[in-house]
């Protein structure tokens, strides 16, 4: 009987990690993720992880919202 492969875990990322991508302070991804722009995960109670996924998907929706806005102008 052949075995299903196991699917990947998502690639999480720490809070300091995911700001760099985004090129902002770890204290503004706080502010991120209170306004609901960013999706954290809650790791052992305290620490913090986001998907990496999650973080390329946001920073492409940001730069396409600066784009559309950029060429209004």
């Amino acid at each position: 009987m052949k075995r299903k492969p196991e699917p990947e875990l998502p690639l999480l990322i720490s809070r300091p990690e995911a700001a760099r991508l985004l090129g902002v302070s770890i204290p503004q991804m706080s502010r991120l993720d209170a306004a609901g722009v960013t999706l954290p995960l809650k790791v052992g109670g305290w620490m913090v992880r986001y998907r990496r996924a999650d973080i390329v998907t946001t920073v492409d929706r940001l730069a396409d919202e600066a784009r559309g806005r950029g060429g209004e102008n």
